[in-house]
């Protein structure tokens, strides 16, 4: 196992992990260590996290830009983190974070505010089998899913024990933009003061959901759905439900 402890990384540049590229097998443990103003010419501008599991503990990251993952780029992993800040950070997909089949377990102090994606995923971009458990989502901002995107084309993924607030999109899903051609399973969340053209809260445009135990408050939608903007798909034809 490798631990990277009270280190600076700053103004570093590469085509995957601007700051740091964690390898296949790794077992990694970052703390109490800075992450700022690096960049990811095609895949995260900070960390690029594989590898068997990571742990993340008193770590920023901050002002990074890729494409892929302005700050973080994780898949095929299982991280662990605690008293972390994502803030600051752009990209394409995914400002804050792009996580990938990947178990992603955070504390109430986890939080991704103030990033910004030109796409999906302004705070969170989470794609197939991902479990994106206990963050903090606020203040980010992108064209769908200004908070949280989640997006599953192939494995069921998840989102719970979460609080998105505050998010912006300009078309759909200001805190949660969901899309996935089997399910998805939202519980335990909180979305509030999110704003968006459709879906303030969340919107939900491509197969089924399973929504429990959330609290949707104080969203605006500019056009349609406060709340909620809820559709599934059947072959070509899009069902409200």
């Amino acid at each position: 196992p490798v631990t990277v402890q009270d280190c600076v990384f700053s103004d570093n540049s590469a085509d995957y992990g601007g700051a740091m590229f964690l390898g296949e097998g790794s077992s990694v443990s970052i703390i109490d260590t800075e992450i700022e103003n690096n960049d990811g010419a095609q895949w995260a501008g900070g960390i690029y996290g594989g590898g068997d599991d990571l742990t993340l503990s008193g770590v920023t990251v901050t002002d990074n830009d890729s494409i892929y993952g302005g700050g973080l780029l994780l898949e095929f992993t299982t991280v662990t983190s605690d008293d972390v800040m994502v803030d600051q950070n752009t990209g394409t997909y995914g400002g804050g974070a792009y996580i990938s089949d990947t178990v992603f377990e955070g504390s109430g102090t986890t939080t991704f505010d103030g990033n910004a994606a030109d796409d999906i995923g302004g705070g969170v971009l989470a794609l197939n089998a991902t479990d994106l458990l206990g963050i903090e989502v606020t203040s980010n901002e992108s064209e769908f899913g200004g908070g949280v995107a989640l997006y599953a084309a192939e494995g069921l993924s998840s989102l719970g024990d979460a609080t998105i607030s505050r998010n912006n999109a300009t078309s759909g899903g200001g805190g949660l933009w969901l899309f996935s051609y089997d399910s998805l399973a939202v519980s335990s969340v909180e979305l509030s003061g999110n704003t968006a053209a459709n879906g303030a809260g969340l919107s939900n445009e491509g197969g089924g959901l399973v929504l429990s135990s959330c609290s949707l408050t104080d969203n605006m939608a500019r056009a349609d759905g406060g709340g909620a903007y809820l559709y599934t798909f059947v072959g070509d034809w899009f069902t409200a439900h």
